[in-house]
């Protein structure tokens, strides 16, 4: 990080030292290109495992075929819906409103949850009145274990690998699968480098089922 902030300094200075040495009609591009170092920069400077959870506009929304295969009732199949609504204040702190909607599937029904972005990683509240937990860390990289304290139980999450996930008709590289177990389920989810969750697959032990979403298609 310091030869990056040194490198950055010193391209800072030249092209500032530049600027005020030509003419007027030249300033423009030196600024021009001052914020392509910013801009790289900063790209360069982001946290280990971000680039898999998008701090997505308004608007954007993410498809999944939904399967959930019950013991002796057979495979029950269903759309899922997720969307950022927008974003809303709480306790002074700015947040996502990200609502997921169920089709297809009896007794399913649709929730919402507000999310945010810290300096040492993603929080979530599940409503306006119940507390913030850190649902995942950053930086995240592959080995990381960490413990997520809901309001009324525990999860145990793992960053288990990176891995390509192969859809039916498409592929996604460089995806990093992260499993979870918490009282009575367990399963993995798989993240894709600026889109987001991928894949999910959730395993109940007292109904012995197993649900999976893929997603269909997505828009940012």
């Amino acid at each position: 990080m310091m030869r990056k902030l040194t490198l950055i300094t010193a391209a800072v200075s030249t092209l500032l030292s530049s600027c005020s040495k030509e003419e007027g009609k030249d300033y423009l591009p030196k600024i021009d290109a001052l914020k392509k170092v910013v801009q790289n920069f900063s790209k360069d400077s982001k946290q280990d495992g971000e680039e898999y959870f998008l701090e997505p506009p308004i608007g954007a929304r993410w498809e999944y075929s939904l399967e959930n295969m019950v013991p002796f009732l057979g495979v029950q199949k269903g759309k899922v819906l997720r969307r950022v609504d927008g974003e809303e204040t709480i306790n002074g702190k700015t947040y996502f409103k990200t609502v997921t909607v169920f089709s297809g599937i009896p007794g399913r029904e649709s929730y919402h949850y507000y999310w945010r972005k810290g300096p040492d990683g993603l929080y979530e509240i599940d409503g306006t009145d119940l507390p913030e937990y850190l649902d995942t860390p950053l930086p995240l990289t592959v080995g990381m274990n960490w413990t997520v304290q809901y309001p009324n139980e525990q999860q145990k999450c793992s960053a288990e690998a990176i891995e390509t996930v192969e859809l039916f008709d498409r592929k996604y590289e460089n995806c990093l699968k992260i499993s979870f177990a918490g009282e009575g389920y367990s399963g993995y989810s798989y993240y894709a480098p600026d889109v987001g969750l991928v894949k999910r697959v959730i395993k109940r032990n007292r109904e012995g089922s197993v649900e999976e979403w893929v997603l269909d298609k997505y828009k940012l």
